[in-house]
């Protein structure tokens, strides 16, 4: 219970102040078979973003032997709809 009211103060003081780090989503679009399940993660930017859409592209070649070339790593924050889209295959370059 402790861990839940510090979390909600946290985003209360975030919310309030404008401090924090912004929370970037990343989905997985497999061209025609459409998105799989969105991630989250809090990073300082949008270079952070990047690197970590890039990590997601190659743990998803290593590990899922079914991509193709038009699958994309599409990131998006809080405000933004659309920060950038990467080719896994591109990513892993």
């Amino acid at each position: 219970m402790a861990c839940m009211s510090s979390n909600r103060a946290y985003v209360r003081l975030r919310l309030r102040t404008g401090f924090g780090m912004p929370k970037y989503f990343f989905t997985i679009c497999a061209g025609h078979e459409g998105a799989q399940a969105e991630r989250a993660a809090e990073l300082s930017n949008d270079a952070d973003a990047l690197a970590y859409a890039t990590k997601l592209a190659r743990e998803l070649l290593q590990t899922d032997k079914r991509t193709d070339t038009g699958w994309l790593v599409k990131v998006r924050d809080e405000k933004r709809p659309m920060v950038l889209a990467i080719p896994l295959f591109a990513a892993c370059a």
